[in-house]
């Protein structure tokens, strides 16, 4: 039964990623373009030889949009031919180079209502990525232009590692606004992914600074997501993390609502690996207003006193 399961999922996975259905429907390909060649190795899964022929077509004299849907079919045929980080990093690149579009198509509220709790959810949950895409897909027939829908089932995708339906989704959302919360931190998220996975020293330095100022534009967005500081402390060299948190510590004391304990105590870790003392007390301070009877409250009060004791001894 095992084993019938594995060979349907592997047959799932061929027919959804294999030849043609990778592409985007010809007719949408810009009409000055010859195309025969192209999707004949495509569809022999030729995909090495289909980005060569791409090549000649960069250098045409086409439009920014035309440009940069080429491009995200490139990165789709980088992923299908199994070079799933340069695929990532191409598409990210091409981001920075494509047009931009700020605010394009307001959202319904209902929108964010409908699906911020599933969003939440999927980053743990398989269970939960399924509904959101069953839930984005049924919003888009009645709000068709929405760009957040497009930047929901892009998480969605990334999360199940379909990043052919990724590109396809996170392009659609760019179009109509690529100045937008998920914007932002999906960008962040993938350069901090790429800074994690890459060896060559220029190129992780690249991912670094992207997914630190990408992360900064998201948190600017919505103040409220204490991962992108999180992730942003994380991705800072060590010597520049004390510096951060104390530049960003009044914030987290600003929040009107206890946020989830695991991050807050992140914060709190952080403070005292660091001997940020100042900042590890005011934390403290609210955090055994926020977390009474909390365990992991009076473990760090105990850190924090053996650091004072130790930083006033002779």
């Amino acid at each position: 039964m095992i084993y019938y399961r594995l060979l349907c999922m592997l047959l799932f996975f061929v027919s959804v990623c294999s030849g043609q259905e990778i592409l985007s429907p010809l007719s949408s390909f810009p009409k000055k373009l010859s195309l025969k060649r192209f999707h004949e190795l495509v569809v022999q899964e030729e995909y090495l030889a289909a980005m060569e022929e791409m090549h000649s077509w960069f250098e045409d004299s086409l439009s920014q949009e035309e440009l940069f849907f080429l491009r995200k079919e490139y990165a789709k045929l980088l992923w299908a031919n199994q070079q799933r980080s340069e695929a990532q990093a191409f598409f990210l690149k091409s981001l920075d180079s494509s047009f931009y579009k700020k605010n394009s198509a307001r959202d319904e509220p209902s929108i964010r209502n409908a699906l911020d709790a599933l969003y939440r959810k999927s980053w743990q949950s398989q269970e939960a990525t399924k509904r959101l895409i069953t839930s984005a897909r049924k919003l888009l027939e009645e709000f068709p232009t929405s760009s957040s829908l497009y930047y929901y089932l892009s998480v969605a995708y990334a999360n199940q590692q379909d990043f052919i339906s990724f590109f396809d989704a996170f392009y659609e959302g760019w179009i109509r606004d690529s100045n937008q919360f998920l914007a932002w931190k999906t960008r962040g998220v993938l350069h901090l992914r790429l800074f994690e996975s890459t060896a060559d020293p220029q190129e992780k330095s690249f991912h670094q600074n992207q997914a630190v100022r990408c992360l900064e534009e998201a948190f600017i967005c919505q103040p409220d997501d204490l991962s992108l500081l999180m992730k942003m402390l994380f991705l800072l060299p060590f010597e520049r993390r004390k510096e951060y948190l104390q530049k960003m510590y009044g914030h987290l004391l600003r929040l009107s609502n206890p946020p989830a304990r695991y991050e807050f105590f992140y914060f709190i870790e952080q403070a005292l690996e660091l001997e940020s003392l100042d900042v590890a007390r005011a934390l403290l301070q609210k955090a055994q207003e926020w977390y009474q009877y909390s365990r992991a409250v009076e473990k760090f009060s105990a850190q924090l006193l053996a650091l004072e004791n130790t930083s006033v001894s002779p």
